[in-house]
């Protein structure tokens, strides 16, 4: 026979076991070891829901309804805490069930598979918690090694980090009554969880996925504990898939300083840019030095610094090079070509003898940029341009009309233009080109603005939602107690949101316009 079953279940009775877990203790948030040794922010006790007698019927039922449309004549629980949840499907719906033995007899028959079954009949395996679903693919093996067959799955709570993928590739169909996305969203909700809470979580599981390595796919690049997967673009019509990482952005990239960029970026896992806004040049060198490791891009603007001297600007070139990183001096250009030529290669800063990259408005017309080309090819070294399309200042004047001519201004001037500063993504298939975004803080709890105009967002919103690369944070860093370890948090919290949005998008690595 071939199981079915009908009946739903409402958000608000979803959202109340949920709860319910939580309230029971088989959610936990802390500090967990997990049996892989990772430290883990969330621990999943679903062995509890036994002394639940409701709550684990509620669940079984879930379970259930989940596996409307699955054909299958047997069901088994991954042993052990899986096992009621198996067994409350078999007695309520009256689908015959088999055993998974964790450990084979010594004795007797020495069956890992105990039950009735025919040979071909198909097994649904139910499982509490999947990962990176290990024990499930366990159990298949089993189930399949004495004549069943194994085509889905079904999970009470899916973590998101890469089981589903993984259970594919080895023909199983995973379906999920639950993702741990809608658990710390339920629970933050219900305030059962602060909102900092759940996005430390959801950085944590973004930060440590799973991933299968696909047939006929570009092998991943694997570095720092972490794997990026080349992402499947479909091309025309029979034409073999491509894939793209910020390895392959770097070499589609025609600025050789984006380039650069996005390989800092790759190899030191981090797309974020401080933006050391402070007033003596003791002071800069200094987060310069201690925040070094965690950025790929420091930002400055050396007029503010009232010390400032040609040693200032070689000692932060120097730092640069040591730790890794850009840098980039904030001065918006924006006067006529003669006046921007004077300030970057003379003035009281000396610019043009240390910065990697500038950035200049778009007001004055090509001028700005023509100036900026003519300077760097006489200084017989590369320069970057981030032309500033969007600001993130309350009530600014730069419009999509604005921010159109300026990315008619970078296709122009594309030997000078290694991106934009912008609140959000301004070509969306120029993957050579760098998207910049300041006006971020890590908590939505905090206060929206700084009462001086400047507008904020959380680093995933910034990245995953409005699709920006790099992640430009001020006084967020230097004005915190701990600086070295809040530049860490902004660091996670932005690679994970580049993480994300690159496991969502689909690249089509080519020309930059």
């Amino acid at each position: 026979m071939a199981a079915t079953g009908t009946g739903t279940t409402d958000d608000s009775n979803r959202e109340s076991i949920i709860v319910s877990l939580y309230d029971i203790g088989a959610v936990k948030f802390g500090t967990f070891t997990l049996k892989s040794g990772i430290s883990s922010p969330i621990y999943f006790d679903l062995r509890l829901i036994v002394s639940h007698p409701s709550l684990l019927r509620e669940i079984s039922e879930l379970t259930w309804q989940l596996a409307i449309g699955c054909s299958y004549q047997r069901v088994c629980g991954v042993p052990y805490t899986a096992l009621p949840i198996a067994t409350c499907l078999s007695v309520d719906h009256g689908v015959p069930m088999v055993i998974k033995r964790k450990e084979e007899k010594s004795h007797g028959l020495k069956k890992m598979v105990e039950g009735s079954f025919t040979e071909g009949d198909i097994c649904l395996v139910v499982e509490d918690v999947v990962t990176t679903g290990g024990s499930v693919k366990e159990t298949a093996k089993s189930l399949r090694g004495v004549g069943l067959r194994v085509e889905d799955a079904v999970v009470l709570l899916n973590r998101e980090q890469g089981g589903s993928a993984n259970l594919k590739d080895d023909g199983i169909n995973l379906r999920s009554v639950f993702s741990i996305t809608e658990v710390l969203e339920v629970l933050a909700k219900r305030g059962k969880i602060s909102v900092e809470t759940q996005e430390s979580v959801a950085v944590f599981i973004e930060m440590n996925q799973s991933r299968p390595r696909e047939k006929n796919y570009e092998d991943p690049i694997e570095g720092d504990g972490f794997v990026i997967y080349r992402h499947e673009i479909p091309r025309n019509p029979g034409e073999q898939k491509r894939f793209i990482d910020l390895h392959s952005r770097s070499q589609c990239a025609s600025h050789p300083l984006a380039k650069r960029l996005f390989s800092l970026m790759d190899s030191k896992r981090t797309n974020l840019c401080l933006s050391a806004d402070v007033t003596s040049s003791a002071e800069l060198v200094d987060l310069a030095d201690r925040i070094g490791p965690f950025i790929c891009a420091l930002k400055v603007h050396a007029d503010i610094v009232s010390d400032w001297s040609g040693g200032t600007g070689e000692r932060l070139r120097q730092l640069g090079e040591e730790r890794g990183f850009l840098l980039i001096e904030d001065r918006k250009f924006g006067d006529i070509g003669a006046t921007v030529r004077k300030q970057f290669v003379g003035g009281t800063c000396g610019i043009a003898g240390w910065a990697d990259v500038v950035t200049a408005h778009g007001i004055a017309g090509p001028g700005t940029l023509a100036a900026l080309s003519e300077a760097a090819v006489d200084a017989g070294r590369p320069y970057g341009c981030l032309l500033v399309a969007e600001m993130s200042s309350e009530g600014n004047l730069l419009d999509a009309e604005y921010t159109q001519k300026v990315a008619e201004l970078a296709k122009q001037f594309k030997d000078l233009v290694v991106g934009f500063i912008t609140q959000r993504r301004v070509l969306p298939h120029a993957w050579g080109l760098v998207n910049a975004t300041p006006g971020v803080q890590l908590s939505r709890g905090s206060p929206q603005g700084d009462g001086l105009g400047q507008q904020y967002r959380t680093p995933m919103v910034a990245v995953c939602d409005q699709e920006n690369d790099l992640v430009v944070v001020g006084r967020g860093i230097y004005e915190a107690d701990d600086p070295v370890e809040t530049a860490k948090k902004y660091r996670d919290q932005s690679w994970a949101g580049l993480m994300k949005w690159s496991r969502l998008s689909s690249f089509m690595c080519g020309p930059c316009f």
